[in-house]
């Protein structure tokens, strides 16, 4: 309810607001699907990858069902799912199988492979880009933030044509 009533300020202060769900299906996750415009949800290779898809579009689907609009009808969940292959790595069968199966799944917006500087980002508390500019490692990785950045503007176009 908090977004809903300062939706306003929070469209003229931000651009994005990214809302980092658990995968766990409850209040919280089914109150960020309420406000959100867009729902991008991760998959991996593994078994856990594969089922997310079906648990994801099941749990939303169920939601838009139950929260609707007594006169008219119409769901209040409004938001598009699209879906990111993620840690995808190179050099196995498993990450090449994935590939293959997410031609077959729509609405797939891009795919992000395992890196190593993803991680030791993460452990040093920093940003992506703020990690590679302070260790040298922009040049390098130019190559991965380039497709992240293709990648985020696949998200902003999607739900906006």
């Amino acid at each position: 309810m908090w977004f809903v009533k300062n939706a306003q300020e929070l469209n003229q202060k931000y651009d994005y607001i990214i809302i980092d769900l658990p995968p766990a299906w409850n209040l919280l996750s089914k109150n960020g699907v309420a406000v959100a415009d867009k729902i991008i949800s991760p998959m991996e290779p593994s078994r856990f990858g594969y089922e997310s898809h079906t648990k994801v579009l099941q749990s939303v689907g169920t939601l838009q069902d139950e929260v609707v609009d007594p006169v008219s009808g119409k769901s209040y969940i409004t938001a598009n799912v699209f879906f990111l292959g993620n840690r995808i790595k190179h050099n196995t069968n498993s990450s090449h199988e994935f590939l293959s199966a997410l031609k077959h799944i729509d609405n797939v917006i891009g795919v992000i492979p395992e890196k190593e500087l993803v991680n030791a980002s993460m452990l040093a508390k920093e940003g992506i880009l703020e990690y590679a500019t302070q260790n040298d490692k922009l040049h390098e990785q130019e190559p991965f933030l380039k497709l992240l950045s293709d990648v985020f503007s696949e998200i902003q176009k999607q739900g906006n044509d």
